[in-house]
């Protein structure tokens, strides 16, 4: 009797042997059918942990940014300018685009291209270039916008606090630094063009 299958049957409510021919094929069937169901239990669970836990975590990130009292903007331009920063279009409404420029980056990456008319000051070597520029320095009339490298500009934050301390101007640094100007198709000069 134990490789026998017990079935209900249907009209008597009684169990009854199924011979050992039938016993193969019905272990066959269930253990295809409990594989099946297996796989079905992965793949829900698979799709919950691939769908519903992203979708869970980004509607959490969204509603903290959302109700969050200080919630950065969610890109750089919705951002207000900081109060030492300008940006170009503030510098084509207010000064017409006539600002004095200062490049806060490396000689090198002045030399492949920097805006036209653009003193190289690299900040590294501020205290030299600044003596050995000082004639041109002590003649600017025009607002002073410094830039550098990086989007972030910190070079450039730290030169015009540099200049600040030792000028009568109040240098203002290019939102978003060399990429934002580059990328606006203004004209670029190479090397020592001015």
């Amino acid at each position: 009797m134990s490789d026998q299958i017990r079935q209900p049957e249907e009209a008597e409510g009684r169990t009854v042997a199924a011979g050992p021919a039938d016993a193969g094929a019905g272990a066959s069937d269930a253990s295809g059918a409990g594989l099946a169901a297996g796989r079905k239990r992965w793949w829900r669970r698979t799709l919950a942990v691939v769908l519903v836990l992203p979708l869970t975590a980004s509607a959490l990130a969204w509603a903290t940014w959302q109700w969050h009292p200080h919630a950065p903007a969610l890109y750089l331009v919705d951002e207000p300018p900081a109060a030492d920063e300008i940006t170009l279009e503030q510098i084509d409404e207010i000064h017409g685009g006539d600002v004095f420029w200062i490049d806060a980056r490396t000689r090198e990456h002045f030399d492949r291209g920097h805006v036209p008319g653009a003193l190289s000051l690299d900040n590294r070597q501020r205290e030299t270039r600044l003596f050995e520029e000082f004639e041109i320095i002590q003649d600017i009339d025009r607002q002073i916008v410094i830039y550098c490298e990086s989007t972030g500009c910190q070079s450039g934050r730290e030169l015009a606090q540099y200049l600040r301390q030792r000028l009568p101007w109040d240098p203002l640094v290019l939102r978003g630094g060399w990429p934002t100007y580059r990328d606006s198709g203004r004209p670029v000069a190479v090397g020592d063009e001015g």
